[in-house]
């Protein structure tokens, strides 16, 4: 009986290790994909740039002419 309750615990020791990698493995790909400002400001851009241009299209213009020539 005592053999059978070690491989048990054993199993499950291993099992559980591996359900902790894999849980810290996800997590970690996770808090890096929101720590990424290089990809979230490049959504943030395309974002702002095609608020602009809807805008520009429509006839309302900055008055500062190099805002212009940069969305234009």
């Amino acid at each position: 009986m005592e053999l059978k309750v070690r491989w048990i615990s054993g199993g499950a020791l291993i099992i559980w290790s591996i359900l902790v990698v894999i849980s810290f493995g996800i997590t970690g790909n996770r808090i890096y994909q929101l720590s990424d400002v290089f990809r979230i400001s490049d959504d943030a851009v395309i974002i702002l740039e095609r608020v602009i241009s809807k805008y520009i299209n429509r006839g309302l213009y900055a008055m500062d002419d190099n805002y212009q020539k940069s969305f234009l």
